[in-house]
């Protein structure tokens, strides 16, 4: 679980049909606005369940992505996925079988901080101005952010760049975001890559079309690998309940002004939830995810194992990086002049693993 309203209703439902409190696993990290403790211990008291919460507060980062990656056989594609590790392993030493996962609600109610510019998209393109204007007043008022701002400005920059306003759910590859770290890599490595794939639109609705993009081509697929991958080391399964078909078809089914209400998401999932959840997880609005403090983790206790990485002969010699890319990629993130987290997450997972293949007989290729 986590202070969202996913996996908390999925645990609430479970209290419901079992007639007894789930076991309910979390991992938090004792600082930084990724530890979400605050936000569980509400769902704890009002299910009365047992919290086996792992607390990785400064792991040893670099072996611990070494284990996973020799025993999963792939890369961690984001660092929700070691913390997920964590807790698979804390669940199967406590004797559990099967793990209950909130994985798919975003993709079904259009849960992520992007979804609501789709949404807009929808307004506007249905002449629903008034609706739009309180919509985005709301948005800007509980969302804003000092990075990632909230503003008119984003809402125009999406019906100009991002979906097609004369073609009715079409949305449109956002290049900025596909090619926003290009300039890092050698021409040459980017062009031995696959092709683009183009946003698939079979709706006519803008957020139905970018979260179905989600569900089936971007943020779901990977990350049931890796939740399948981590489960499987430790002999657990993984259930997912929104991602049941006839969960998703309804979902699918309903129009974004029931998922959107006055700047909050999921507005549907929680009238339906009142009165099974404490207050404090319905009315919370805050998208946290199932993240890590990476960055913070990279440049603290890591620091000297993210400087032997980059600076190594292998790394060097996958000429993935254009000259001195590498080293000012760690300088900028190690002295808080960008946040490189994503982007460094990457391609230390992809050295490591094929690390991994190359020690275990398999093939290093670039």
């Amino acid at each position: 679980v986590s202070s969202g309203m996913d996996s908390s209703s999925v645990a609430a439902a479970a209290a419901l049909i079992a007639g007894r409190p789930p076991e309910l696993y979390s991992v938090t990290y004792g600082f930084s606005e990724y530890d979400e403790t605050a936000g569980i211990e509400p769902l704890v008291r009002h299910l009365g369940s047992r919290w086996h919460n792992v607390v990785a507060a400064q792991p040893p980062l670099f072996d611990l992505i070494g284990r996973i990656v020799t025993q999963t056989g792939q890369p961690l594609v984001t660092v929700t996925w070691l913390s997920h590790y964590l807790l698979a392993q804390q669940a199967a030493g406590d004797g559990a079988q099967a793990l209950f996962s909130g994985l798919g609600g975003d993709e079904n109610l259009a849960g992520e901080y992007e979804h609501f510019l789709y949404f807009f998209a929808d307004l506007k393109q249905a002449g629903q101005s008034e609706r739009l204007a309180e919509e985005v007043a709301a948005w800007i008022r509980l969302h804003d952010h000092p990075i990632f701002r909230k503003n008119w400005m984003v809402v125009q920059d999406v019906f100009d760049r991002l979906v097609d306003l004369d073609s009715p759910g079409r949305v449109r590859l956002d290049e900025r975001r596909y090619r926003a770290n290009w300039a890092w890599f050698n021409d040459d490595f980017l062009a031995s890559g696959p092709q683009t794939a183009l946003p698939v639109n079979p709706f006519s609705s803008y957020l139905t079309n970018r979260c179905y993009q989600d569900l089936v081509f971007e943020t779901t697929p990977p990350c049931l690998a890796a939740d399948n991958a981590n489960a499987a080391q430790f002999g657990l399964v993984t259930r997912f309940p929104f991602l049941d078909p006839h969960l998703v078809r309804f979902c699918y089914s309903l129009p974004g002004t029931l998922k959107y209400s006055q700047g909050v998401t999921k507005a549907v999932m929680r009238r339906a939830m009142a009165g099974m959840l404490p207050e404090e997880n319905i009315r919370n609005t805050t998208k946290t995810g199932f993240n890590a403090p990476a960055g913070d983790w990279l440049a603290g206790p890591a620091r000297a194992d993210l400087m032997d990485l980059f600076g190594s002969r292998s790394f060097k010699e996958r000429g993935w990086l254009k000259p001195g890319s590498a080293d000012r990629l760690v300088r900028q993130h190690l002295s808080g002049q960008a946040n490189h987290m994503m982007l460094l997450w990457q391609l230390i997972n992809a050295e490591l693993w094929l690390r991994s293949l190359a020690e275990n007989g398999g093939t290093a290729s670039r």
